[in-house]
Order: C-alpha cells, then sequence, then structure tokens
C-alpha cells in the first residue's frame, strides 16, 4: 500500500464527479466571491482538510488518499472531491480521494434477484418500482417484467425514469449520491458526497457546502450545461423545481424561495408567508398558506414562479403542509395525505365542492407518485394505493385500487 501523501497513480477520474466538471475554475470564482465578503475569523485550513480527509475514507477497497490544496488541483489535473462548508463560518476544505469503490461484477442471469414483493405488481401497475429483492440486495422491477440488480446502490431516497435509464438518488445529507441505472452495466455514479439532490423535468440541482449546482440530465444520463453559484448561507436546501427553477426551502424554519439558473447566480428573496409548495412543471403552482380570518386550516395558494401569492382559496376541509402532497402534472389535482383537491373547482368559486376524501385507503405515508395526469400512485403503512382522481369524483366504484404488501414497501419511480 502505498504512504499517504504519496499515491503510486491516481486514476484518471474520482468517484462521484462527473465528466466535464471544471472544478478549479468554479473554486477559483467562488473563492474571490466569498474574499469580497466580510467573513469572521477563519479557521485553519489545514486541520479541517485533514480532518475531512479522514472522514471520506471508504470501508471497502481504500487504495490510499493525499491531502491537495488547489494549487495542486491546477497543477496535477486531478478532480477536486470533497469540500463543504459550515454555514456562515464556513471554508473550503480540500480533499481528493483517489480510491473508487470496489463493485461488484455483473451477475449472470441466473443469479439475477427478483422483487421480494410480487414480481407482477410493477407490470399490473404499469411503472417501475425500486425495492428489497429475495437476495437481500436492492433491484429495479420495470413495468415490463425486468428486474436489475441496483449493486451498489443503497439507501433509496427517490428513483426516476428519464431517457434511456434511470437516476436514482441514494444516501443521507452529506453522503447523498446521484445514480444513472440501465440494465447493461453496473450503476454509474454521477454525483456522490452531497447535501441535497433533487431531479425533476429533466433538470438537477444539488448542494454540496456553499455551492449550488444544477444541470440538464440527458437521456443517456449525463450532467450537462452545468451551472453553480453560492448556496444560501445558515439553513437552506434545494428541495425541487418550480417549472424550470430551483425551488429552495429552508430547513431551520418555516421559509421559501426560488432559483433560476440561466438567470445568473442565487440572490435571497425568501418569502415566509407560504407554508408549503407543491412544485409542479404546469404554469400554475400550488402552496398553502396561513389561515385567513374564519378558516379552519391553511388555505390553498397559486403562486408565481417566484412563490407570489395569487388567488387563495380557503376550502372547508383542513388541508395539512405536513401531509405528503403533489400536484398533478397539468395542475389539475392536488393530493394532500387522504384528500383529493379539484384544483379548478377551488379557485373558480366552486370551493365547496373541490375536495374529496380518499374514504377507502389509509393516508400517503411518501410523497404520492403522479403516473400520468389522471392517475396517482402512492405508499401506506402496508400497501399501494392506486387513484384514479375523475372517477372518484364521480363515485366510480372502481377509483382506488390497494394493493397489500406483505414485504419492505418499495420506492415508486417517478417519471420525469
Amino acid at each position: 500500500m502505498p504512504e499517504r501523501g504519496n499515491p503510486e497513480s491516481p486514476p484518471a477520474r474520482l468517484f462521484g464527479v462527473a465528466e466535464g466538471d471544471d472544478w478549479e475554475a468554479e473554486v477559483r470564482r467562488l473563492l474571490a466571491d466569498e474574499a469580497a465578503r466580510p467573513r469572521p475569523t477563519r479557521a485553519d485550513l489545514a486541520g479541517v482538510a485533514i480532518t475531512r480527509a479522514r472522514r471520506v475514507r471508504r470501508r471497502r477497497g481504500v487504495i490510499g488518499f493525499a491531502m491537495i490544496v488547489i494549487g495542486t488541483v491546477a497543477a496535477t489535473g486531478v478532480a477536486l472531491h470533497d469540500w463543504r462548508g459550515g454555514g456562515e463560518s464556513s471554508e473550503f476544505g480540500v480533499v481528493s480521494e483517489l480510491a473508487e469503490d470496489q463493485l461488484p461484477a455483473d451477475p449472470s442471469p441466473d443469479e439475477v434477484p427478483e422483487l421480494a414483493i410480487d414480481v407482477s405488481i410493477p407490470v399490473r401497475l404499469s411503472t417501475d418500482l425500486v425495492g428489497d429483492g429475495t437476495t437481500g440486495e436492492l433491484v429495479l422491477a420495470t413495468a415490463h417484467g425486468q428486474t436489475i440488480p441496483l449493486g451498489p446502490i443503497e439507501d433509496v431516497s427517490a428513483a426516476y425514469r428519464f431517457g434511456e435509464g434511470w437516476a436514482v438518488v441514494s444516501g443521507q445529507p452529506g453522503t447523498t449520491r446521484l445514480w444513472w441505472v440501465t440494465g447493461q452495466e453496473e450503476p454509474r455514479p454521477l454525483l456522490a458526497g452531497m447535501d441535497a439532490i433533487v431531479v425533476g423535468h429533466g433538470q438537477v440541482a444539488w448542494q454540496r457546502g456553499v455551492i449550488l449546482s444544477a444541470a440538464t440530465l440527458t437521456a443517456d444520463g449525463q450532467l450537462a450545461d452545468r451551472v453553480s453559484t453560492a448556496a444560501p448561507r445558515g439553513d437552506g436546501l434545494p428541495v425541487g423545481f418550480v417549472q424550470e427553477a430551483v425551488l429552495m426551502e429552508r430547513t431551520g424554519s418555516t421559509g421559501w424561495d426560488t432559483w433560476h439558473p440561466g438567470h445568473g447566480d442565487y440572490r435571497p428573496t425568501w418569502t415566509d408567508d407560504v407554508l408549503e409548495v407543491y412544485g409542479s412543471p404546469s404554469p400554475s403552482t400550488v402552496g398553502l398558506v396561513p389561515p385567513l380570518p374564519g378558516a379552519d386550516g391553511p388555505c390553498l395558494a397559486q403562486l408565481d414562479i417566484e412563490l407570489e401569492v395569487d388567488g387563495v382559496s380557503c376550502v372547508p376541509e383542513q388541508l395539512s403542509p405536513d401531509a405528503p402532497g403533489a400536484v398533478s402534472p397539468r395542475g389539475d389535482w392536488l393530493l394532500n395525505g387522504s384528500l383529493l383537491v379539484d384544483l379548478q373547482k377551488a379557485f373558480s368559486g366552486a370551493r365547496d365542492e373541490a375536495v374529496t376524501e380518499v374514504a377507502d385507503a389509509a393516508p400517503a405515508v411518501t410523497t404520492p407518485v403522479w403516473l400520468g395526469p389522471d392517475r396517482v400512485l402512492f405508499r401506506t403503512e402496508d400497501s399501494l394505493v392506486q387513484l384514479w382522481p375523475g372517477r372518484l369524483r364521480d363515485g366510480a366504484p372502481d377509483a382506488v385500487e390497494q394493493i397489500p404488501l406483505y414485504a419492505s414497501p418499495p420506492w415508486i419511480v417517478q417519471p420525469v
């Protein structure tokens, strides 16, 4: 094993760093921006870097690691991999990880595991699911009956069907990763070690320490046209998209904002007047605002892309900002917990008729996934529930379908 300070030969590309990322230029620009701002007393960068380098050691197949400052990056061409900030007093800790994870070899056809739950469910629902396989590892079961082992991916938090493959988000804040899965080769890491990653409408946004970035996700799993800016100081992370804008949420208190990657750097304009925002590709964005006089609970609000309130409707039923919710692709429906809202009625004077309770199923425990303009799927504690809103509004007996789960609940793959 080589000595820590003298690795034998770094790999051509570091694990989790997308090809083509000009990290050196990005860091130089952002350091210049930061230098122009009043800053508190600086920390010992060498001590910070050493401490963080120890944290990024992999549990498996560690070949070695080296401490690299920005000048070394420029001299050697090694990509910048691990740097993060910590609030207003944060600094850049520069670390280069030289060891890639040791990925398992491709399994033979006889070793491909099946989904632990009924493998016919994805076909029956005409959607893809991610869940535990019969051998204990994660697999992706497609609507066409294919089962794809996910190999090194663990702790999935979201999955999206896009182009020629799937984008899968895994890990917790600080270790969040974005993977590209095709079924033809081992899952390929696109991003690693992030504080947050969100995917939507062919876009990806992510944050790591003091840097907020966005890119276009191509059909073959590349991050193109990447742009970066200084992340919001204090608590704030990307949580979704409002049309082409990145939706930001405060993590320490209520507050929402948007960043338009195509319009330049992020300039904070937080609003505290909105309790919840349901990102949508449709021009009509919907959120919840505090109750107006006489209302029993939060009211619906139509929001523009800057999250300014354009209209308010207080329906009789109590909507909750804490309940999982999602708006349909065309902006016609909102599913909030166990309440289905016809948004056209809610904002056209028929608010007393706008809400229908999904009485035949338990409330959603994760964000509902719209599989089309008039079909939504969500997880409860012990089942998958498929709902056709138009049928439910009309009182049709086949509006709700429940599928009991007798194994670990799967993640529903979101069409993008």
